[in-house]
């Protein structure tokens, strides 16, 4: 079970987040025997999605920019 921990901020993901996420779950790609993992959030929220407070200063991302940065740091 992986657990989400930012009840603070409702468990939306900031690049620290996203990078912990992305290693965890190349991790877990490569062990064949892990089939599934259970995702869960701390706290009231499962998720709230991205964090934009914790946006890179001057980089104003809109939705097309922020969905190429997840499509292309998701790869395994």
């Amino acid at each position: 079970m992986l657990t989400l921990n930012r009840p603070e901020r409702l468990n939306a993901p900031n690049p620290a987040l996203a990078t912990a996420l992305r290693e965890c779950f190349q991790g877990q790609y490569r062990r064949k025997h892990i089939r599934v993992v259970i995702l869960q959030g701390a706290g009231l929220s499962f998720c709230a999605g991205l964090d934009l407070k914790e946006q890179a200063p001057g980089k104003d991302l809109g939705v097309a920019e922020m969905m190429d940065v997840q499509y292309s740091t998701a790869t395994p």
